[in-house]
């Protein structure tokens, strides 16, 4: 990620590199992973919009961020404020002055914030993690709904790959539904079957600022094997003629992209009567904690170790956990299946 927001220097290489180390060593792991989620967010923007705005970024650049996080992400505004510090270190590492536009995002945070107190919102309920019993009622539900099965096996796809991955959502889907990022979309060819079935998933610019990979293992018994899932997504999407090596592989019978946001306006819609959205929210981020919450439950099932590599949620355990085997991986996920298995 770092490199992505360098002000490109014009060193012999191997300077230019020993550079952005120390570039790297100027903040703590926690404040780089802080920023990197704020430069994330502004490439699904630009995205989102079409548009690429020069830098250093003036008014309307600054101006339809911060619109775009409070308005259409729905992040608070505090959120919304973390993620302009984040752009305005990108400008610092660039050798660039603040944001032209800062001034004016920070107005619409403070108009964000008025409007929260005017509706009467108080503090937002809680994210909810989903579980295997929830996501198998998500399954139950989506197969009542008059869509086409292309459709349905696209998001219940998206759903079980991402519970049993503990992938991000963002890392999978396009956040538009008419044009993506391939530097940010999961592609077709960035899956791998192995010869048993079983598959790998490279995420591509993941938020770590490298390539990950994700592993597919089988899950019977349960209605919701991921590799099954995702077989049977290939299948679909190759007769509906949208299945090509360089394409997104969520994508709709009419060719547009499945997105993180109309997957959370379904989740609501599928869990009516089931989740109580004032008390309890369940987002495309639920599924990302669904793993790590029923490790949490068993702790004599798998370390902290264990539950930190398989979601990757600090980045020294993901060194470590990049350098395992593959038997070393489908051991965790035995773990996983037999903490899934386990009633409490």
């Amino acid at each position: 990620m770092l490199a992505q927001v360098s002000p490109g220097l014009q060193l012999p290489p191997e300077l230019a590199y020993q550079a952005a180390g120390l570039f790297s060593a100027s903040l703590a792991a926690s404040s780089w992973r802080k920023y990197e989620a704020a430069w994330s967010a502004y490439r699904r923007f630009e995205e989102h919009v079409g548009m690429s705005f020069p830098w250093p970024l003036e008014r309307d650049a600054c101006v339809g961020f911060t619109t775009w996080l409070t308005q259409v992400r729905h992040l608070r505004p505090s959120t919304a404020e973390t993620y302009l510090a984040g752009i305005t270190k990108a400008h610092e590492i660039r050798g660039m002055p603040p944001p032209p536009g800062l001034r004016q995002a920070r107005i619409c945070i403070t108009g964000a914030e008025h409007l929260d107190l005017t509706a009467g919102s108080g503090p937002r309920p809680p994210r909810r993690a989903v579980t295997l019993p929830l996501l198998k009622i998500m399954g139950h539900k989506l197969a009542g709904i008059g869509w086409s099965e292309v459709d349905k096996q696209t998001v219940w796809t998206s759903c079980v790959l991402s519970f049993f991955t503990s992938a991000r959502l963002g890392e999978l889907l396009a956040a538009s539904e008419d044009r993506f990022d391939p530097t940010s979309t999961l592609v077709w060819a960035d899956v791998t079957v192995r010869k048993d079935g079983s598959a790998i998933l490279t995420t591509r610019m993941p938020k770590s600022g490298r390539a990950e990979f994700l592993d597919v293992f089988h899950f019977p018994g349960h209605g919701c094997c991921p590799t099954e899932a995702l077989a049977l997504h290939k299948e679909l999407q190759q007769k509906a003629g949208l299945a090509a090596s360089s394409g997104p592989v969520f994508r709709m019978e009419d060719g547009r992209n499945l997105t993180p946001a109309t997957l959370n306006k379904l989740l609501r819609s599928l869990l009516e009567g089931v989740v109580d959205y004032s008390k309890d929210s369940i987002s495309c981020h639920s599924f990302r904690a669904g793993m790590a919450s029923t490790l949490n439950r068993f702790p004599h099932l798998a370390s902290s170790e264990d539950i930190k590599g398989w979601g990757r949620w600090d980045s020294s355990c993901y060194t470590k956990y990049a350098r395992l085997t593959l038997d070393k991986k489908r051991a965790i996920f035995k773990k996983i299946t037999s903490a899934l298995n386990t009633k409490p």
